[in-house]
């Protein structure tokens, strides 16, 4: 069973299906079952405040007040009225108030044009963008459940084979868990970020907007929650209380910005002595790892994002015995989360979010094998079925 606001929060598409159109639409010519359901104006049927009446594939679709919604009541103007089941300060208040949308299918660089002329009422400027609107007092900047972040396949022998076959070179260091950490404590995501669409740092796979009991208590934040805080400072090794740097949890939780050069070079000294030791590493070697990037084409700011990790990990290894790092961005790769942990690349770059009122799943997609099945992350580092 599940609380009925959890479902109905996870219900984002179309999840009330017509099975008589759904049926008569099937396709049983080839082994694999098809139907052509909702993929036009004739295969749809509408529900809801609105329906649909034109559509026009990768052009344009337009939708109208629904006669046969039922909170609409018809008024002796024709027009559809229809009031919320809620109270708002004490009374009801009219809904579903807009009679028309129409949804036009538009190229970045028409909704730019669009918006500029005032024909468009919001456009998400890409990175290369905001260098020109960035200090605008009107830019409105709102945060989003999904968190930018690296990860890998560690699996040595998975490593040895990346190193014999797939085009790196020595990424086998990435089996050493001193070179991650020192890779992560030398980016500075506070300047890492301006390459990007983004505006904040995170520390963490879970942002700000992650609740544990929304519908009990709004602001069960779970990043703001002792747990979580503590969980971020002993990541980053930020120690708190008498007689240390930071006197609470929550000072100690608010310093942390990721970025420690000093200790970054310290760990990369570990690391290459570590690996020189294990006859895994020949110091001095130069070291090019390919990171699985982008599903379509790169463009200027992915080029920049890249370029700026070179610099981060390149002042990280300088002194420490290891060549040095080049880090090369591979564009239009159609299954980054799949090939990163069949072998096919040491490092995969991708996005992490949704269900921000139901973070428990953040355990499912790394420990339950039964429901996510061939899915779950970090599968080639070990096996939650058994560990």
């Amino acid at each position: 069973n599940i609380n009925i606001n959890y479902a109905l929060t996870s219900f984002t598409d179309n999840w009330l299906v017509d099975t008589k159109l759904y049926d008569d639409n099937k396709d049983t010519s080839g082994e694999l079952v098809t139907t052509k359901y909702m993929t036009t104006m004739a295969t749809t049927k509408s529900y809801g405040p609105y329906k649909m009446t034109s559509l026009q594939d990768g052009k344009q679709v337009v939708f109208v007040q629904n006669e046969n919604y039922y909170a609409f009541t018809k008024k002796e103007d024709g027009s559809l009225y229809g009031e919320s089941n809620w109270l708002v300060d004490g009374e009801k208040r009219q809904v579903y108030q807009t009679t028309k949308i129409v949804i036009d299918v538009m190229t970045d660089d028409a909704a730019k044009q669009a918006f500029l002329k005032g024909d468009l009422d919001d456009w998400a400027p890409s990175a290369t963008e905001l260098v020109n609107f960035g200090m605008s007092e009107r830019l409105y900047k709102v945060e989003e459940t999904y968190q930018m972040s690296l990860f890998f396949n560690t699996n040595l022998n998975a490593l040895k084979e990346m190193d014999n076959s797939k085009g790196n070179k020595n990424s086998v260091v990435l089996s050493n868990i001193n070179f991650r950490k020192a890779f992560s404590l030398s980016i500075d995501r506070e300047k890492w970020t301006t390459a990007t669409a983004g505006f904040k740092a995170g520390y963490g796979l879970l942002n700000n907007l992650y609740f544990y009991n929304i519908y009990e208590d709004p602001t069960s934040s779970y990043r703001n929650s002792d747990e979580a805080m503590t969980a971020i400072c002993r990541l980053y090794g930020v120690e708190y209380g008498d007689g240390k740097a930071y006197a609470t949890l929550k000072e100690a939780y608010q310093s942390i910005n990721g970025y420690n050069l000093t200790l970054a070079k310290e760990l990369m000294k570990t690391a290459c002595d570590e690996l020189v030791a294990a006859g895994l590493y020949t110091a001095g070697e130069p070291i090019v790892i390919r990171i699985a990037y982008k599903k379509g084409s790169a463009d200027s700011s992915d080029n920049q994002q890249v370029a700026l990790f070179n610099e981060f990990i390149n002042a990280a290894v300088e002194g420490s015995g290891f060549g040095t790092v080049e880090f090369q961005l591979v564009d239009n790769v159609t299954d980054r989360y799949g090939d990163v942990p069949a072998g096919e690349y040491a490092i995969g770059y991708g996005a992490w979010g949704g269900a921000a009122f139901y973070p428990f799943r953040n355990f499912q997609v790394y420990m339950d094998t039964e429901e996510y099945a061939g899915q779950i992350n970090e599968i080639a580092n070990w096996n939650p079925a058994v560990e």
